[in-house]
């Protein structure tokens, strides 16, 4: 059937940008390359056919399902992919294409399930982003609405689900350098998914493929430049302290909140985020991992209202309170 290439990873994590560098659409980049957008949706909706036929509920990005849901996914996919193949080449022709795909952003489960076909070639590039400027992206998406920092928050909770992935056959690609290092990355990239790097239309790159990514240089806010490359985060001006102690208590990023407001994370706005996630069929196993951190807390938060003898009443009422909130919840 051919060397199949699946182009996955947090949304807005540069799939997009990826797939429009694989192909062009109506024109290839690569004449042995035909690679389609995420329309091309034969494999996306086995999801819930397997969900449905094995009792599994039916949260994307999950990786913990059960055997039967991967081995009934699998057994689906085996008479979808001719399908799926013969659309790809309609909607994204080369003239002698040998490698075929697509971008199937947020799914986990059906990965590590293809992976279980026999006879099947299969090379999955992962990309990865700083989850700040995945925040960031995402929040220009959203808007101003009631739910937007924390459906903002579900997109970079998803890179956590990623990240602890183990995926077969997987090159795990670094948005930051796609964008910085355009020619140089994308170079690996077809080397990993074995087509001559010398057939591509580098033309087109040089032509400003790039030129519609949200990346942009490190904005005016020195408390969110940090690990990335050139996180774009800081040119967000509706970014607020409180969202900036998130991203730094969950994704490791910069200096974290005092803790009070990290307190009021686990408390408040990580039960929001899971059930927003929840609400949009996200499973966020990794954020729902680091909300176990929370009883870590309590501890040096005693030892700082002791030092701090001026402070030390309000501290002790935030104690008093995350205490009976423990105790509810038993």
């Amino acid at each position: 059937m051919g060397r199949l290439v699946l182009v996955t990873g947090p949304m807005r994590s540069g799939t997009t940008l990826l797939g429009n560098m694989l192909h062009g659409g109506a024109r290839a980049r690569h004449p042995e390359l035909s690679f389609a957008p995420d329309t091309v949706t034969d494999l996306r909706d086995l999801t819930p056919i397997a969900a449905s036929e094995t009792g599994q509920a039916l949260p994307l990005m999950n990786a913990h399902v059960s055997t039967a849901f991967i081995d009934r996914w699998a057994e689906l996919a085996r008479t979808a992919l001719p399908v799926f193949k013969s659309k790809v080449l309609s909607v994204a022709p080369a003239p002698g294409a040998s490698v075929y795909g697509g971008k199937l952003t947020g799914l986990l489960p059906e990965i590590l399930a293809l992976a279980k076909l026999d006879g099947l070639d299969v090379k999955t590039v992962v990309l990865e982003r700083d989850p700040r400027d995945i925040f960031a992206s995402a929040l220009k998406r959203y808007g101003e609405g009631p739910e937007s920092a924390a459906l903002a928050f579900m997109n970079a909770s998803l890179s956590l689900d990623y990240r602890d992935a183990q995926m077969p056959n997987t090159m795990r690609v670094s948005y930051e350098r796609l964008v910085t290092y355009p020619r140089e990355t994308l170079n690996e990239v077809l080397r990993f998914i074995g087509l001559d790097s010398e057939r591509y239309d580098w033309a087109a790159l040089e032509g400003g493929l790039i030129s519609n990514s949200s990346f942009s240089g490190i904005g005016p806010n020195d408390l969110v430049a940090g690990s990335g490359l050139k996180p774009s985060i800081g040119r967000h001006a509706s970014l607020d302290a409180f969202h900036i102690a998130a991203l730094a208590e969950f994704f490791e990023t910069g200096r974290r909140g005092g803790l009070e407001t990290r307190l009021q994370l686990y408390d408040r706005f990580l039960p929001e985020v899971i059930s927003v996630g929840n609400r949009y069929g996200y499973a966020m196993d990794g954020l729902k991992a680091a909300a176990k951190r929370r009883v870590g807390i309590i501890v040096p938060l005693v030892f700082a209202a002791r030092a701090t003898s001026r402070k030390a009443s309000e501290k002790l009422q935030v104690i008093r309170y995350s205490a009976q909130r423990i105790l509810r919840r038993r």
